[in-house]
């Protein structure tokens, strides 16, 4: 049974959930989950100093992602920065999850 790629906008018909043109850069922009991103979220707020990058706050951290995952945007520590939960929902369209 064929049926539409699930990328925003494509319309190309495949047997499984992607076409062969956005299945390698799923997995590209896929955020790390689990014990890689617990990982990636110490080193991110480490390197932060332990606050927000935008008033210093030290309470409720996220790491966030500068350019979002769907515009593009990959997990690497120059894409990452820490921010406190009001900035994070402040940036994040649908309040950062």
């Amino acid at each position: 049974m064929m049926r539409r790629c699930v990328e925003p906008g494509c319309r190309e018909l495949t047997r499984t959930t992607r076409c062969p043109s956005h299945t390698r850069t799923n997995y590209a922009r896929r955020a790390p989950s689990g014990w890689a991103w617990s990982h990636i979220r110490a080193l991110v707020i480490e390197r932060d100093g332990g606050q927000c990058v935008e008033c210093g706050s030290v309470l409720d951290l996220r790491v966030d992602h500068i350019v979002p995952l769907r515009l593009g945007g990959t997990s690497a520590m120059s894409n990452l920065r820490t921010l406190c939960r009001p900035h994070h929902m402040a940036v994040t369209p649908n309040g950062g999850g």
